[in-house]
């Protein structure tokens, strides 16, 4: 069984208009919260932490990619 929470989130952009084919880059940054538990993987358990990033776009499908971190 999955329990996914939502840590925190921010809006890296805002409103922004994107060109085809530019590559874009924003700096950002995100605090674990100190009680947080670290990534950790038993026979019947894991703790993942995850970085979700989501491109929300008008009237069409978003694009979305997570990738995995490593909280120690």
């Amino acid at each position: 069984m999955a329990h996914d929470q939502l840590i925190a989130k921010v809006d890296v952009f805002g409103r922004h208009s994107f060109a085809a084919g530019t590559p874009e880059q924003a700096p950002f940054s995100i605090v674990v919260p100190g009680d947080a538990g670290p990534s950790s993987a038993y026979p019947h358990a894991q703790v993942d932490w995850r970085l979700e990033a989501v491109l929300d776009r008008r009237l069409r499908g978003d694009f979305d990619v997570s990738v995995p971190l490593v909280v120690v």
